[in-house]
């Protein structure tokens, strides 16, 4: 989460490296070279992280879904996390609500534009 914290410079996440954990979960299973992630959460006051999928040992390859809730930041989407640990790379993962209301205010948006724009 470290590599994935910063956004223009700005720290959005604290340093997971220096907070206190009320508790440090991990539920990991191994099978012809993948780790898989049952579960794997850090609970403190400042910050809650929750990972799950895999991660394919002999090439790094990561496949992850992360849920971080931070105190102070109103909404972080869940991560989904490809790439490998050396270069991430990390996609928000909007609910399909949140997708299907931006689609809609778009076109709503650009039908008023063209109404606008030619007179009808």
């Amino acid at each position: 989460l470290q590599k994935i914290g910063h956004i223009e410079g700005i720290n959005v996440f604290p340093d997971f490296n220096n907070l206190a954990y009320d508790s440090i979960v991990g539920d990991y299973a191994f099978s012809s070279g993948t780790m898989a992630l049952r579960e794997s959460r850090l609970s403190g006051s400042d910050a809650n992280a929750s990972t799950t999928g895999t991660i394919e040992l002999p090439t790094n390859r990561l496949n992850l879904l992360a849920v971080v809730n931070v105190r102070n930041v109103p909404f972080i989407p869940d991560l989904k996390i490809t790439g490998t640990p050396d270069n991430p790379v990390v996609r928000p993962q909007l609910p399909k609500q949140a997708v299907d209301a931006g689609k809609k205010l778009l076109q709503q948006g650009a039908n008023q534009l063209l109404k606008g724009i030619l007179g009808r």
